[in-house]
Formats: C-alpha cells, structure tokens, sequence
C-alpha cells in the first residue's frame, strides 16, 4: 500500500508541476510528498523529478515512468468500479457447459433471453457429451443429466428427464419384442460411447417387493456412437432456411438470424457442416474441420469461414468477406466484398449445389475469386488455373474443349438482372 501511495503522489506531483498543489489536493503537507518521492526514487535507483525553487521537470526516466504509472492506476480503478458495480447487477464472463443434444434443444434457446435481461455478462458455452471437470477447466456452471457423483459441487434440480427405449419397427419384426429390460441382453442395442452418458447404465422403473424400482442395466451391441459438433443447415422446398433445427426466416422465426447479427462476436471450431438443400433436390454436403468466424459491429458484419469438403469434390475452402447492411435489406441495398480461395476443386462435381453463368460438363484446378458488391451492382474478379475444361457459355452454342486455361476472368452484374 505504501507503494501504491508513492506511485499516486509520484503521479499527482508530475501532473500538477509542485510538490505545493499536489500537497493541497491530497491534504497533506509538501514535506510528506517529498518524502514520498524520495522514497519512490531510492527504491527505483534512478531519479525521476528534477527540482528546483521554481519548477519540477521530469527527467527521460520520469517521462517513460509517469505513463506506467497512469496506466496502471487507471487498470486499478477500472478494476474496483468493476468489482463494485458487480453487486449491484450481474457482470462478467460465464462458462457453462451443458450436453450437445440437450444442450442445444434446451440451453442454447435460452441464451438471447438471458443477454437481454444481463447485458453486461459475456457467455462462453461449450457443448459436449463429455464430462467437464468445472475447477480444472475453468468453468463456471454445468448443466447435466443424470445424478451428481459424490463431489464439493452444489447442484440443484431444475426438472425430470424422461428417456425412452425404442426400436424400429423392422428390427422388432425380424427380431421380436423385449417383455422386460433384462430381455435386453438379447438385443442388438446402440448405447452412447461418450463418458457423459449414463455411467450406470440404462434406468428402468420396473416392479418390485417395495413397489415401483428403479433398475440399471448396461445393454451391449455392435455399435455405439458420440454425439459431435454436427450443425445442420437446411433448404426448404419453399426456400427457406433452417440452422440446427431454428428456422431462421419465416412467420415461426424465433429471431435466431436477428440474434447472430447482433452478437460482437462467434466463433465455431473443430465442427462438422451438412448442408441441405431440399429446393435443389441435392445430396447432403459434409463440411468438416469448420472453423467459422463472424464478427458484428452495427451494420458491418466480417466473416471468415475455413472448411474440408469431400475430397473427390475440393481441397480445403477458405471464404472471407465483409458485408455492410441491416438485416432484410434487399440485395441492392448491400455494399461489400467477399474472397473465396480454393487449391484444387472439381468444378463439375459442385453443379449438384452450385449454379454456374455457363454450362460445364467437365473441369478442374484451383482458383481464387474477388467479389464487389455495391448497392446491388458488383464486379466479380476470378484467377484461374484450369485443366481439361469443357464449357458451353450458352445453350445453341458449341461446346468448347479446352486443355487448360490460366489467366485473369472479369465480370460485372446487377442484382435485378
């Protein structure tokens, strides 16, 4: 503390220019900020004020000081106000982690709610079947089904989670019907690999000597499986879209698209994409190893976005862009620029989800795009390096077979044409 009082006088002294008016505002006498500064220099080795009868000038060392100084102290303050303001109303940063399923059909829809209500607390949510250790990895609260082991944690019961045993009609046909859980064993079963899932097994209320009892039982089977970071996204017939089951348009829109655009900041790591597009009629499309990154501020909206597709279909996507614009504006109203990097791709291979200006039964190679849009006005710039090419730039033309093509490809469109 005592430092910390130096350090402040050392401050107030070089901001006022006299050991007098720095006295005065602190309410004390000059000798004892002289001694201050004494002491502050002594322990520093170096001499950090020149000081005569009239005036007090900082040496080189004092100047380079005074700014660690005022930086600290304002470090220091901001930190008590945080602090203090925390009792008066929620703030800060909240680690939760809840199980993938449920964590994304029950706590991801509640977190918009809570932002709104406690605009000052920033959430990190991690959803994961396996069980987190919450003091050694640093997070806060743990939504999980099941019984808490023994442990120093505190939980509380929030509601009953029913599960049910089911099987497909055609298994029970070919195989029968179980009559009692034990009949199990008997039974081809798909259990969850993950550590999170029930550790005793399979719970049953069945009959007993003291009425109804639970029973555990572990059922086996060729397969088991890990629910992982799988996104889906999904094209409806009557074009509109769905993010992990939340329509993002439409008179059921729970606000999800309003939402992401509303956040500073996302991140998605280490995830897997399936893209369906039930207007096109198209097979699903894998997107693996995603790593996604939107960055909100006002109207302007950054992206980076890096994916593995199928290797038959392309090398590792790399998409960046910026795009300025309220959600719901026409695409005219829409100014930005988008950069799309692929190494290698099949190019006849993406027709099943991509729709192309020209006809093209047959192409390969890599290229690199540059969009620009511009109040729905834009210019596309493309290098390309493309080998065994066949190309119909129109329908009552030829088709052109080309062995290769390298160079520079320009374009400019409207969004009404």
């Amino acid at each position: 503390m005592d430092k910390l009082k130096a350090l402040e006088s050392f401050v107030s002294v070089a901001t006022r220019g006299s050991l007098t008016a720095a006295a005065i505002a602190e309410g004390v006498a000059p000798a004892i900020m002289g001694r201050r500064i004494d002491a502050l220099e002594e322990g520093l080795g170096v001499k950090l004020l020149v000081r005569t009868t009239r005036r007090i000038s900082l040496t080189h060392e004092g100047s380079a000081f005074l700014e660690d100084c005022q930086r600290l102290l304002a470090d220091l303050a901001n930190a008590e106000a945080s602090v203090s303001a925390g009792g008066v109303k929620a703030s800060g940063h909240l680690r939760i982690t809840a199980p993938a399923g449920f964590g994304r059909r029950h706590v991801a829809p509640l977190v918009p709610r809570f932002r709104a209500l406690h605009a000052d607390v920033t959430i990190s949510l991690n959803l994961s079947d396996r069980v987190v250790d919450l003091g050694g990895e640093g997070y806060d609260c743990a939504v999980r089904v099941g019984d808490l082991p023994d442990s120093t944690l505190v939980s509380v019961r929030l509601a009953d989670n029913r599960r049910l045993c089911v099987a497909t009609p055609d298994y029970l046909q070919r195989h029968g019907t179980p009559q009692q859980p034990t009949d199990l064993v008997k039974f081809d079963c798909l259990t969850l690999s993950s550590d999170a899932s029930q550790t005793r097994g399979w719970a049953f209320r069945a009959e007993g000597k003291n009425g109804d009892e639970v029973m555990h039982l572990k059922p086996g089977g060729p397969l088991d499986c890990s629910d992982g970071p799988v996104l889906h996204v999904r094209r409806e017939i009557d074009g509109k879209l769905t993010v992990a089951g939340m329509a993002s348009e439409g008179e059921s829109d729970p606000a999800f698209a309003e939402w992401v655009l509303e956040q500073k900041r996302i991140r998605i790591r280490d995830a897997t994409i399936v893209w369906e597009d039930r207007l096109r009629q198209a097979p699903p499309l894998v997107l693996e190893d995603l790593q996604l990154a939107l960055d909100n501020s006002g109207r302007r909206h950054r992206f980076g976005l890096s994916a593995a597709p199928p290797e038959n279909l392309a090398a590792r996507i790399d998409i960046r862009g910026e795009i300025k614009g309220e959600l719901g504006d026409a695409l005219e109203h829409l100014t930005g620029k988008l950069f799309v990097e692929l190494d290698y791709a099949d190019l006849a291979g993406w027709r099943a989800w991509v729709d192309y200006p020209v006809l093209l039964p047959q192409g390969r190679g890599a290229l690199r795009i540059w969009g620009d849009l511009d109040d729905g006005a834009g210019k596309v710039t493309a290098d390309v390096a493309l080998e065994e090419l066949r190309v119909r730039l129109g329908r009552k033309l030829p088709e052109l077979d080309l062995a290769s093509m390298r160079g520079r490809l320009e374009g400019r469109y409207k969004a009404d044409e």
